[in-house]
């Protein structure tokens, strides 16, 4: 409402299947509401998957959610953001957990 609108859309996505993905960047589109997108905010995902998995297509599971699928949605969703002019922002957010991880054997 700080923004002058108490209208609030949802519309699902599974970011762990591009199809899902490509599916709603095509429904958003088709929404009253869907041709200008000011923000978009990447924050879903998934950390420490118990068993190795991959996503729909074929992308080792945390990589395919937390970084392609996000990817993806972004580039498709570019010409809605574009409309929005030079105000458009995209945000994407992690976590701290990467500061647990110990690099120092890593080789150039």
């Amino acid at each position: 409402a700080a923004a002058g609108s108490a209208d609030v859309h949802c519309l699902a996505l599974d970011l762990a299947d591009l199809a899902s993905v490509r599916a709603f960047a095509e429904e958003l589109g088709r929404q009253p509401y869907g041709d200008r997108l000011d923000v978009l905010v990447n924050n879903a995902g998934v950390m420490a998957v118990p068993e190795f998995q991959t996503t729909k297509d074929g992308f080792e599971y945390q990589l395919g959610v937390n970084h392609l699928g996000h990817f993806a949605l972004t580039g498709l969703l570019l010409p809605q953001l574009a409309r929005a002019g030079g105000y458009a922002r995209v945000v994407s957010v992690s976590s701290l957990a990467h500061r647990l991880g110990d690099a120092s054997e890593l080789r150039a």
